[in-house]
């Protein structure tokens, strides 16, 4: 079954179970989006019934910026949307955003010069952003300060860690723990990519286990307990994580499906929405699945004049979307970001890495401000 059979409900009473479905979650999906002929990023509305799109009211933010890796979390109590936009020139700091989803007001500061984090998370008590980030001395667990102080959570995670699948990673559900995946870095002589779990309040390494497939989504599903999608021989799947790095399938997955685009995904109950393309094609599009019998659905084609670095789930509606414009970043350097990420890309598959949604510290000027959904890749 291919992206065309999975846009066709399979009879009016399957089309009106997910009807009933979408009209009975309501929360909103948001993405963090960069609109390519203005040149800007925006938060805009994505329709869970069809993908598109809603971009209204400009707010400017000042010296924005592209989303880079999924680096986006968000808290419902807090009504607040949290994300950071990388910097590829080693001279000038990584920022730290957020916007109020209930109002669209909007502040930036700038996090410590060379502190990269490479990925993001919102622990809801007692309310902390944390982050997995790298300053130069190795991977470790940090928080950060509305006004984008960095603290670090312990000591470094690994020796000669990580190459993170930038934005793969996940709280469980009580927010004890954090997985995520990586590579150790080459000095390890080590390639082979990994489930890393460590403690969300000390920074302890739990879990660090050579991965049977690459997960490019992850979910926390238990106190101790992850699921991800993933690629394995042309099937995509959703399946439980184990410990020791092996995956369990929920249900029999999607024959010919989609690309997945690493990190970008977003989840409400046991609807699992993500951005991918259609096998052999460069469109993005909206996926879900539903997490409890792994059946994948395909919701829409996603506007192309937008690209999608990040989804999110949240309950407050904005009361107008929320854009961000600095003027300077026109479909010109998009495409000169996207072709610098293809590049990457092809230099790492050549070498049996992942692709640039994989972030090799201290050589990855690639990561900043370049287009995640620029490359995507099918990991068997």
């Amino acid at each position: 079954m291919n992206g065309s059979t999975l846009r066709r409900c399979a009879g009016l009473a399957l089309c009106f179970t997910m009807a009933l479905g979408a009209a009975s979650a309501q929360a909103t999906l948001y993405g963090v989006a960069h609109q390519i002929a203005e040149g800007r990023e925006s938060l805009v509305r994505v329709s869970v019934a069809d993908a598109a799109i809603t971009d209204n009211a400009q707010v400017a933010l000042a010296n924005c910026c592209r989303v880079s890796g999924a680096l986006l979390a968000s808290d419902d109590a807090t009504q607040t949307a949290y994300f950071i936009t990388p910097n590829d020139d080693p001279a000038l700091a990584w920022q730290f955003h957020r916007i109020s989803l209930a109002s669209g007001t909007a502040a930036t500061v700038n996090l410590p010069l060379g502190e990269k984090p490479l990925a993001l998370l919102r622990r809801p008590s007692p309310a902390t952003t944390l982050a997995l980030s790298d300053n130069g001395s190795g991977l470790r667990l940090v928080s950060i300060s509305d006004a984008g102080a960095v603290s670090a959570i312990g000591a470094a995670i690994l020796t000669n860690c990580c190459a993170l699948r930038v934005g793969v990673a996940a709280l469980s559900t009580d927010a004890s723990r954090i997985a995520f995946v990586a590579r150790l870095l080459p000095a390890a002589g080590d390639p082979a990519p990994r489930l890393i779990v460590v403690n969300a309040g000390s920074g302890a390494l739990l879990v660090n286990a050579v991965l049977a497939k690459v997960p490019d989504v992850l979910i926390g599903t238990g106190a101790s307990t992850f699921a991800a999608i993933y690629h394995d021989a042309g099937t995509e799947f959703f399946g439980n994580l184990a410990n020791d790095g092996s995956v369990t399938p929920v249900g029999s997955g999607q024959a010919n499906c989609c690309k997945v685009y690493a990190g970008v995904s977003a989840r409400n109950a046991n609807r699992l929405r993500f951005v991918g393309g259609d096998l052999g094609s460069s469109a993005a599009r909206l996926f879900e699945v539903n997490t409890a019998t792994g059946v994948f659905s395909e919701i829409g084609a996603l506007n192309a004049a937008y690209v999608i670095h990040g989804l999110l789930e949240s309950n407050v509606n904005l009361a107008s979307d929320v854009i961000f414009q600095d003027g300077f970043e026109n479909a010109m350097l998009l495409a000169q970001g996207e072709e610098k990420s293809m590049a990457l890309d092809a230099a790492l598959v050549a070498s049996g890495m992942p692709d640039s949604a994989d972030s090799v510290m201290g050589a990855s000027a690639a990561l900043a401000g370049s287009s995640t959904n620029a490359s995507i890749k099918d990991v068997d």
